[in-house]
């Protein structure tokens, strides 16, 4: 099994997105539940780069003429799942954010009440 230069790319692509990945784990900019779903995506890509003719066999399986179209087809269902994902995430912080800032606006409030009760009573050191 020889591989050509195109093969030799994306194993080399495949090797930086995983190590970019890690480094960017061990630099805490990125959680590793986010960081699992982009793994997975470069050691599938690293799969695909090595072995080449496994998509072959995965389109006969699928009844899929053009196996390319299979690549994909599995592109746009990953872009699809991974933008709901994220929106579940976005709308999830979007609540919570909204929830904080209603109770950050009720303790600015009691302190606001707090202070000018404060203000209002006289000391009883001073009789």
């Amino acid at each position: 099994m020889s591989l050509d230069n195109i093969q030799w790319l994306m194993i080399l692509v495949s090797l930086i997105l995983i190590g970019f990945i890690v480094h960017l784990i061990r630099k805490q900019r990125l959680y590793e539940r986010y960081a699992f779903i982009w793994l997975f995506v470069s050691l599938g890509m690293l799969f695909f780069s090595v072995f080449r003719l496994e998509i072959n066999r995965i389109a006969d399986w699928f009844g899929v003429y053009y196996p390319p179209s299979l690549i994909l087809a599995f592109v746009v269902v990953a872009l699809v799942l991974i933008g709901l994902h994220f929106s579940l995430v976005l709308t999830r912080v979007k609540r919570e954010q909204s929830r904080l800032v209603q109770e950050l606006a009720l303790l600015a409030e009691k302190v606001e009440k707090m202070k000018k009760v404060s203000i209002d009573e006289p000391d009883s050191e001073k009789g």
